[in-house]
């Protein structure tokens, strides 16, 4: 059974949101998808439809170690998780929005951040890429 929270609608739109000048946090972003934010890195593009991708993300995603999935919308193919780290259990919020790229094709924008400090020391873009491998994992499996 999914936690209640998991059910909550208000969610950051990932296109127009205004990132923070500090260096604690990261951007992925699929080639072709405008946003507002600069972006640090291109996501990869994942062959399934965003459905699928969507429902891939929240079930992969929200198993891993310290993360619990606080909100999303099935509808708008959002989702928001809060992280923990591990040593000092800072939590990071992150911010997920599957792309439809046509084509049985799906990609990611992904706003991962701090709470509180300047520099994260690269915490951030080192959990994107985690989840990606993640995802990558559970796709190549079979």
């Amino acid at each position: 059974m999914r936690d209640y929270l998991c059910q909550m609608p208000d969610l950051m739109n990932l296109r127009t949101f205004n990132r923070s000048s500090k260096p604690n946090s990261a951007v992925f972003a699929p080639v072709g998808i405008s946003i507002a934010a600069d972006v640090d890195q291109t996501s990869p593009v994942f062959d399934c439809n965003s459905a699928t991708l969507f429902e891939v993300c929240r079930n992969v995603l929200s198993k891993l170690e310290r993360v619990s999935c606080v909100a999303e919308n099935a509808d708008s193919r959002r989702l928001a998780f809060v992280a923990q780290t591990k040593l000092l259990r800072f939590k990071d919020d992150i911010d997920v929005e599957v792309v439809d790229l046509g084509e049985n094709r799906s990609s990611l924008v992904i706003y991962s951040r701090s709470r509180i400090g300047y520099s994260d020391l690269g915490t951030n873009r080192k959990r994107i890429e985690h989840w990606i491998e993640a995802l990558d994992n559970h796709f190549n499996r079979g």
